[in-house]
Parts: C-alpha cells; sequence; structure tokens
C-alpha cells in the first residue's frame, strides 16, 4: 500500500502538467499517449537511477533538487503562456521536471535497503494512467481559447513553486 500511495503522489505532478497541456488549443490527442508514455517512464527511470547511485549523489541531489524542477516548470510555463511551445523540447523538460522527485524517493529507498522493482513498476504505470487522467481533464477546458495557455503556463509555474516551497520550507 505504501508503494502505490508514493507513486501516486509522484505521479500527481504528471496529472497536472497533463492537465495544463490538453487545454491548450495545440493539443492532439495522440499527444496523450506521448505525455503518458515519457511521463511514465521518466518516473520509472528517475526512480532506478536514484536507487542505483543512493549514497553517491545523495547529498548533491537533495541540495538543489527542487531548484532544477523550479527552473523547468518556469520556463516550460514561461514558454506556454508566450505561445514558444517546442513539442519535443518540451516534453524532455516537463518529463524531467515531474519525476526529479522520482530520482530522491530513489535514493531512500536504497538508503532504507527497500526493494526497488516493484516500486518503479508502480511509479512508472501510475503516472501513466494519471496523465492519461488528466489529458481527458484537461481536453474539456479547451473551450478557454487562448487564455487556456496561460492558465497552463500558470499552472506549470504555479507546480514549479510549489515544489521549490515544500523542499525550502520543510
Amino acid at each position: 500500500m505504501d508503494t502505490l500511495l508514493t507513486s501516486i503522489s509522484l505521479a500527481l505532478d504528471c496529472f497536472s502538467v497533463s492537465i495544463s497541456n490538453s487545454a491548450c488549443p495545440n493539443y492532439v490527442r495522440k499527444d496523450a499517449l506521448t505525455y503518458a508514455t515519457s511521463f511514465g517512464f521518466f518516473q520509472s527511470f528517475m526512480l532506478l537511477s536514484g536507487y542505483s547511485f543512493g549514497l553517491l549523489l545523495e547529498s548533491y541531489i537533495r541540495a538543489f533538487d527542487h531548484w532544477i524542477a523550479f527552473l523547468l516548470l518556469l520556463f516550460a510555463g514561461v514558454n506556454m503562456m508566450r505561445g514558444n511551445e517546442v513539442k519535443s523540447a518540451m516534453l524532455l523538460i516537463l518529463s524531467i521536471a515531474t519525476s526529479i522527485d522520482a530520482l530522491s524517493v530513489g535514493i531512500a529507498l536504497s538508503l532504507l535497503g527497500l526493494e526497488i522493482i516493484t516500486p518503479s513498476l508502480v511509479a512508472g504505470g501510475s503516472s501513466f494512467l494519471l496523465t492519461i487522467a488528466g489529458y481527458c481533464l484537461g481536453s474539456r477546458l479547451r473551450g478557454m481559447g487562448d487564455k487556456s495557455e496561460k492558465v497552463g503556463g500558470l499552472i506549470l509555474i504555479a507546480i514549479g513553486v510549489k515544489i521549490l516551497m515544500e523542499h525550502t520550507l520543510g
């Protein structure tokens, strides 16, 4: 049960980002599957990477992971608001930004000596499914026209600020 709850909490950023993306006028239905696959892959990959590096990177990653996530989401949000989205670059940036926390969780799991394969698969699957759900929900907001890109960009920036505050304020 802890694995599922942890995986869902990691996937909530993917859900939020997919809502903001699919509300934009330039959203294409196939984007949902592309983003879900990328987000799911990166969640699993980052958990495995964090676990693999364990103690080696812990002090380095925890010191600034929230800043990386914040800056990536700020960059993506501002570009979305300006309508400057480049899909492949945006996909990579958002995939990394939404999975930074998974890297830290992977490190924690290695320090606790826990198994990683099941959490990695569940996190990837949860992220995939919640991204699809977010795209379904966000596509219903598309009637907002050009304002949806601005709202979507603000949502990404808000997620970045939330991550930053959680890590700096405790």
